[in-house]
């Protein structure tokens, strides 16, 4: 077996020789030629993995050691035969401690205050436990989750908007939603942008938050949203980059802390449908590989679940390591805190992304686990941190936005 990895994943290197011939190349590198007889790619959004780079080589696996997987061409790689894994909720804790960290800089992690939280899986139920601790009133919303489960613990959109001191965003970035079918295994989904849980049961499907074809989160936060704000309201996005409307944002005047960018990469800029960032794409045991049904229009997943898939992709570059970067600098200035996307940026996220592709790679070629030994398993601890020296790093120099995002000291 032959895997080609991103260099810049941490936990692997002497761990996957055990079982084949690997090559750790920087993003850039991961070009055509360097993976067409590779087996395995282990990458994160920074590699494009379409047609442009796969077709034609021997690629069966692409394991991402990312919540996200817009970077991920899901249409070609159900044409192509290729299997796909992403890693949800690795990161959750240090997402949360980002919003903690931006509500104690900006003085609003405060008693009797109000937050709104907008997506309520792993993400927005630790902000929700950090903010009640602290004594504050907290107003959930997730509609889609409503739908299943009942209203009684959520509010509307608009009643965040009213009531809220401070709103922060935890959905997934949907355009058109998804749906999700059931086949041959059960698939429990709690917000399907942070959590997802497979278990191997055939006689249903529970899916939480699979109803986005009817709560789209693209632009969730425009021109209407905003005017519904109380003037003095804090925005904050560490969710992804499109679920703000920016020039909407700029226009009024609304104090905000933005983490996740419109234009960061090139891949969120092109691809229409805004990823499905948190559905739990899992291997079946038999390795059975995505199938196309129709059109295209539908995928058929690994567990048979089905998700829409329309309009996923639009053509780009396979490598977007060296993508033009292309933020909102007069936001970059406007906001009280802007940072280059690493909310998630810890140790233990990492360690729990590395340890989810060791796990699916051995599953899916039916070999004996490979462990990250004990002694580098990082601590698992809640760690409030300087944010305002890395937003000050960003506005003196928003064009290094990549090199900073790249090479930030993990927490």
């Amino acid at each position: 077996m032959y895997i080609v990895v991103d260099k810049h994943i941490p936990y692997l290197h002497g761990l996957l020789e055990q079982i084949a011939q690997v090559d750790y190349l920087e993003p850039k590198d991961i070009t055509p030629a360097a993976v067409k007889a590779a087996d395995v790619l282990i990458v994160r959004t920074r590699t494009r993995c379409d047609r442009a780079l796969l077709e034609g080589s021997r690629v069966r696996l692409i394991l991402t050691a990312t919540i996200g997987y817009d970077h991920i061409d899901a249409a070609y790689c159900a044409e192509a035969g290729i299997s796909w894994c992403n890693a949800p909720g690795c990161n959750a804790d240090g997402v949360c401690d980002y919003v903690e960290s931006a509500m104690r800089e900006t003085g609003t992690l405060v008693s009797g205050k109000t937050l709104g939280i907008i997506g309520v899986g792993e993400v927005g139920g630790r902000v929700c436990r950090m903010a009640t601790q602290a004594g504050m009133r907290v107003l959930l919303c997730d509609p889609p989750r409503a739908d299943k489960e009942g209203w009684a613990p959520f509010v509307s959109y608009e009643t965040i908007a009213r009531m809220s001191d401070v709103i922060t965003l935890h959905p997934t970035l949907t355009r058109t939603g998804e749906i999700v079918e059931n086949v041959s295994e059960r698939l429990v989904v709690e917000n399907a942008s942070e959590r997802s849980i497979v278990e191997n049961v055939s006689e249903r499907s529970i899916v939480e938050n699979a109803s986005e074809r009817s709560y789209p989160s693209y632009h969730l936060v425009d021109e209407a949203f905003l005017s519904l704000t109380r003037s003095d309201a804090l925005i904050i996005n560490a969710a992804r980059g499109g679920i703000v409307d920016e020039e909407a944002l700029l226009s009024s005047g609304r104090r905000c802390v933005i983490d996740c960018w419109e234009g960061e990469i090139s891949g969120e800029r092109l691809r229409a449908s805004g990823g499905r960032d948190g559905v739990f794409h899992r291997l079946s045991n038999s390795g059975e590989r995505l199938q196309t049904s129709g059109s295209g229009e539908r995928l058929r997943a690994f567990n048979g679940s089905v998700v829409n898939s329309a309009e996923y992709y639009s053509a780009a570059p396979s490598c977007i390591a060296e993508a033009v970067h292309s933020i909102n600098t007069a936001l970059v200035q406007k906001a009280e805190l802007a940072t280059p996307h690493i909310a998630g940026y810890t140790q233990w996220g990492k360690y729990r992304a590395s340890d989810i592709v060791l796990r699916e790679l051995t599953r899916f070629f039916g070999l004996p686990p490979i462990r990250i030994p004990k002694d580098e398993v990082p601590p698992h601890k809640t760690t409030v941190f300087d944010i305002r020296r890395v937003s000050d790093e960003l506005k003196a120099n928003p064009e290094n936005f990549e090199q900073q995002r790249e090479h930030y000291p993990l927490r």
